[in-house]
């Protein structure tokens, strides 16, 4: 049987040492008991980079929320909605170091976005 070129380069990595000494070669999965977290990789990123928990925990929510904030029917109303965000962002800011801290939202920039979407 003939060897592929994906086997091929597979052994040849292997031959040269490229998966020897990989981070974690040995141990067991990490998390692997766990339930399904859909935003495990934000988390593991925000532990990397030294993030706290709270400023991960808000930004995720408002990934989540903007859309439907950005979809209402009434200008006034998401103008509101906004600006309740940014008060969020303000008190989580308030427990971070400032490198941690979340940017608010430019509100003002988001509405006329928003406008223009909408024609």
């Amino acid at each position: 049987m003939q060897e592929s070129f994906i086997e091929r380069q597979i052994r040849e990595a292997m031959e040269s040492g490229a998966f020897d000494d990989l981070p974690g070669a040995g141990k067991p999965i990490e998390d692997l008991d766990r339930p399904y977290d859909p935003d495990w990789w934000a988390r593991k990123w925000a532990q990397r980079e030294g993030l706290k928990e709270k400023g991960l925990a808000l930004a995720l929510r408002i990934e989540r929320r903007l859309p439907r904030i950005l979809a209402g029917r009434d200008e006034a109303e998401v103008a509101l909605a906004l600006q309740a965000l940014n008060d969020e962002i303000a008190t989580v800011n308030a427990e971070l170091d400032p490198a941690d801290r979340l940017e608010p939202l430019d509100v003002d920039r988001m509405l006329a976005a928003r406008r223009n979407r909408r024609g």
